[in-house]
């Protein structure tokens, strides 16, 4: 049976039969899903949406919100990638 290639970088490869792994082998949907940095992401976004419905927020602080929480996203994502390429990868793997 053919196995899935997964590189040890983390990068995703994908499979003859489509499927994209990660060097946990976990699906990327799957390690997308147990990521604590999209729940806190969606939070605050559904937070700001409710607030906004609610009448508490206008237009701009909506914009205003949403800009801050995709920034501290990709500034996590970039710091994560960083620290992983400084330390040699495998280690920060958990």
């Amino acid at each position: 049976m053919n196995q899935p290639h997964v590189e040890a970088t983390g990068t995703p490869v994908t499979d003859p039969t489509g499927a994209t792994e990660t060097a946990a082998g976990l699906p990327k949907w799957r390690q997308v899903l147990q990521s604590r940095k999209v729940w806190a992401g969606l939070l605050a976004l559904a937070l700001t949406l409710a607030l906004w419905l609610l009448g508490e927020l206008e237009g701009a602080e909506v914009v205003e919100a949403v800009t801050w929480v995709v920034g501290i996203f990709m500034g996590a994502v970039a710091l994560e990638d960083g620290l992983r390429g400084l330390l040699g990868g495998d280690r920060w793997e958990r």
